[in-house]
């Protein structure tokens, strides 16, 4: 009885670490899905969001089971394909510069996909309002 409660202790406190390492990666990686949700990802969009959908998924059933090595190996691929859009998709990098230009307060031209501090507002009417 005291090993197998020693046990069931052991692996509960096994998924408590991995929940704990696994909480802010799945939360970033949400929080990515959400800030690229615009204009300027629109082609990219459901693409990026199924992988990183994949990935948490993944991410979340590695804290209660175990993987074996084709697991690991889905995840990584996954896992790659994301990192392939976060860093190399023009779509993914121009919805993250409309999200810092409108962080520092600035106005995004999504005609010119560029961040401006000569406008007061864009809209697509009359583009540019400046100051």
């Amino acid at each position: 009885m005291k090993k197998q409660t020693k046990e069931l202790f052991l692996k509960a406190m096994h998924i408590i670490v991995k929940g704990i390492l696994i909480t802010p990666i799945v939360l970033f990686l949400i929080y990515e899905a959400y800030i690229t949700e615009n204009e300027e990802a629109s082609m990219a969009h459901i693409p990026y969001v199924a992988i990183i959908t994949t990935l948490c998924w993944g991410l979340i059933f590695w804290v209660f089971n175990r993987y074996k090595q084709k697991h690991y190996i889905f995840v990584m691929l996954i896992f790659l394909a994301f990192l392939q859009m976060f860093l190399f998709n023009a779509n993914i990098k121009r919805a993250h510069q409309l999200d810092s230009c409108l962080d520092n307060g600035l106005v995004w031209d999504y005609d010119q996909h560029i961040c401006r501090n000569d406008c007061l507002s864009w809209n697509k009417v009359q583009k540019c309002i400046p100051l």
